[in-house]
């Protein structure tokens, strides 16, 4: 996390700062050109999404997008991972 905090930094997309009541905690925001950036990948994301969604029938997508979420590792409820993950091959 501390190496993408600091790439982000090194761009000048994100600013990080020591919180004066509590020194142990740290803080990340979006600079003004990280929120510009951020709304260039937020417009280029929704039109990924509308181009593989118009090719499905519109009753899947909620199991289409469950399954992008899967892929990306993301999950709004954490219950929401009922199937263990599939095993890792052997090296």
């Amino acid at each position: 996390m501390a190496q993408s905090a600091s790439a982000l930094e090194r761009k000048n997309l994100v600013r990080r700062t020591v919180n004066p009541s509590d020194k142990r905690e740290r803080r990340i925001a979006l600079t003004r050109s990280g929120r510009r950036e951020y709304a260039e990948l937020l417009g280029k994301a929704d039109e990924v999404q509308r181009i593989l969604f118009c090719a499905l029938h519109p009753d899947g997508h909620a199991a289409a997008l469950a399954v992008l979420r899967d892929l990306a590792g993301v999950h709004a409820d954490p219950e929401e991972r009922d199937v263990a993950p599939p095993p890792r091959p052997a090296s």
